[in-house]
Parts: structure tokens; sequence; C-alpha cells
């Protein structure tokens, strides 16, 4: 309801002004519930927003864990492939030194910490939608 109809209505003198008053308290009441389904309705898409950012971070988290897996596995693979087949003792030495010296990263190298994200979204304030 803007100033001119709040005007436009206070000023009719067709009306009592308990009347003017009442017709103003409607229209704001109106326009309030009005604004509280659009609010209702913005929280619904947003807690949607937040529950599929919540299974994608958790999905990231484990492809990065599967992918950390398989990446371990193949530097012990390349590492036994490396040590010659008559000395298993000492190789085995010289291979875990060999992967002590080139350290694989522990993760994908992700540019944020997932585990951080989640606990930040988890944290959100959420109602699921019904």
């Amino acid at each position: 309801m803007s100033v001119r109809d709040v005007f436009y209505t206070f000023t009719d003198s067709s009306y009592t002004s308990v009347e003017r008053l009442d017709i103003i308290a409607k229209r704001l009441s109106a326009e309030a519930d009005s604004a509280d389904a659009e609010a209702d309705e913005l929280l619904a898409k947003l807690n949607a927003i937040r529950a599929c950012a919540c299974r994608l971070c958790k999905q990231v988290a484990h492809a990065t864990s599967n992918a950390d897996k398989i990446m371990h596995n193949e530097m012990e693979q390349m590492d036994a492939e490396e040590l010659p087949a008559g000395s298993a003792g000492s190789g085995a030495a010289s291979g875990n030194q060999a992967a002590a010296a080139s350290p694989v990263p522990s993760s994908l190298a992700l540019d944020f910490n997932v585990e951080d994200l989640l606990r930040m979204l988890q944290g959100f304030p959420y109602s699921p939608a019904s």
C-alpha cells in the first residue's frame, strides 16, 4: 500500500475515521500476508538448495575418499612393480623410501574442505519442506 493510497483512504469523506483506519489496516494486513507467503516460498527454495548442496558435498567427499584409495593402491602397485624380484627385504624398504620422498597428496587438491562446508551447511537453519 503506497503513501498515496493511505492518504486518499484517510481523506475520503465517505467513510468515518474508524472505517478509514479499518480499511488501511486490512490492506496492510493483506500485504503482510502476501509478503509472508513469498518469504515462505523463498525459504522452501533455499531449503531445497541447501539439501542439494549437502548431498553434493557428501558425494564429493565419498568420491574423494574413493579416489584417495585408488591412488594409494596404484602407488603401492607401482612400488611393487619397481622392486627387483629377488630383493624383497631391502627392496621393500627402498620402495617405502621412494614413496616417502615423493609424497602423494591425501586428497584430489580440492579448492575447499568438504568437511568444513558440510559443517557450515548443517549449521544453517533448516526446516524440511513438506
